[in-house]
Formats: structure tokens, sequence, C-alpha cells
């Protein structure tokens, strides 16, 4: 989460226990599909030979596929209790460099250099280059044991080569 998310976190948390709101709060991971922030990011950046990977690569992403994702509300919104919390990622998170090798072995394209975290918050801004940067190693262990949600693309790496063909 970054940290508008969080201050949202703290907020409804403390509206359900203040004033009873009926929330149920779903965390994702990196949310991957066709489309959406992989194609904008990784994808079309990488066919631009622009993507680098920021920083060394060493953090940890934790991801989820989109349609895992919406299968993760529909238990939320049928099964959670108010005031519920939970993560939802897949099975195995991965390294930054890793998750950037992927994509572009996906694309048939070489491996990307890197790409300094200060140079690259000039561009994207401090906060969001911050968020890349950090370390996300998630689990997803309470959706699975209170809700029965398993998501059905356990990994990212086995998605990514379908999810690029799918991206235009």
């Amino acid at each position: 989460m970054g940290i508008g998310h969080a201050r949202q976190a703290v907020d409804l948390d403390r509206r359900h226990r203040e004033e009873g709101l009926d929330v149920v709060r779903l965390s994702p991971g990196f949310v991957f599909g066709p489309g959406g922030l992989l194609a904008s990011a990784s994808v079309e950046q990488a066919r631009n030979g622009q993507l680098r990977c920021i920083g060394r690569g060493r953090n940890w992403w934790s991801c989820v596929h989109v349609e895992d994702l919406a299968a993760a509300y529909l238990a939320a919104l049928t099964r959670a209790p108010a005031g519920a919390a939970f993560a939802v990622v897949d099975d195995e998170p991965l390294r930054l460099r890793e998750l950037t090798d992927l994509t572009t072995d996906a694309l048939d394209r070489p491996r990307v250099g890197t790409a300094p975290p200060a140079l690259i918050s000039l561009l994207l801004g401090r906060t969001l280059v911050a968020s890349l940067v950090t370390s996300f190693r998630i689990s997803s262990a309470r959706i699975r044991e209170q809700l029965g949600w398993t998501p059905t693309r356990a990994r990212f790496r086995d998605q990514v080569a379908a999810t690029v063909a799918a991206t235009p």
C-alpha cells in the first residue's frame, strides 16, 4: 500500500470502531492482467526501449492477477464480516529485478539495466518511486483461511507471457 492508501485504511478502521461503519478492506499486491499498470509501466516502456529496473531490484513484490482480485472482492462482499481486512496476493512473491526480466523475456527483448531511484524520482515523484523500491512480501493466508479464496493464477511467472501477449 502507498502512503495515501495506508492513511485511508487507518481512517476506515477508526470509523468502523467509532461509528460502526460497515467496511471490509482488501489490500491487493501489484495487480496485473491485460492492460493496466503492467502494460503502461513495463510492457509499453520495454517496447519503446525505455524500461529500466528501478534501483538494484532486490525488493520483493507480491502480485495478484486482476481476475483473482475480482474473485477476492466477490468473496469479501458475500462472506467477510464488517471490519475485516485482507491482503490479496498470489502464491509467489518475486523480486523487482525478476519481474522486470520476466516481462522483457516475454516480449523477446533484451533484459534491461537499472536506473537510480533518485533519478527516476525526478520523473515520477519521490512518493511513487519510494513505493516501487520498497519490499512488499505479503501473505494472503487470512483471506484464504477466513473466506476460502485461492488464486487461480498462483504465480506471476506462469502468467506473464499470456498477459504480455494480450496487451496491445
